[in-house]
């Protein structure tokens, strides 16, 4: 059991030290962590010999796997409806930006029209 969780341990150190290199979002890492424990909780309160333990177990395991669930799927629907970021409405416009020799193919002409009226 000891082994089990220095291994685990240092897999959860591991995890959370790689969480803040660039590009890499560290709330995932934090919830994955929290979602693991709670489905864990509620697999192995199955175990348990007292019904009154394992019945609680159970319940508060899923009762947070369904609250976190719930949080995520509408914080998720929240943002879409907030619509997408500024520079990427124009998803030409923003390629134009970072590449300069970007033809874009999908609003060629309205491109094109700003580009002559800038010169």
């Amino acid at each position: 059991l000891c082994e089990q969780f220095g291994s685990t341990l240092c897999s959860v150190i591991l995890i959370l030290v790689f969480s803040f290199i660039p590009y890499v979002d560290w709330a995932a890492h934090m919830g994955g962590l929290m979602g693991g424990f709670v489905v864990g909780l509620m697999i192995f309160s199955l175990k348990v010999k007292t019904f009154r333990w394992k019945i609680g177990m159970f319940a508060f395991g899923f009762l947070f796997a369904l609250i976190g669930f719930s949080t995520g799927v509408l914080h998720m629907i929240q943002e879409t409806k907030a619509g997408v970021a500024q520079e990427m409405e124009d998803v030409c416009g923003y390629y134009m930006n970072y590449f300069p020799d970007y033809e874009c193919n999908c609003m060629l002409g309205r491109h094109q029209e700003q580009d002559d009226g800038d010169e």
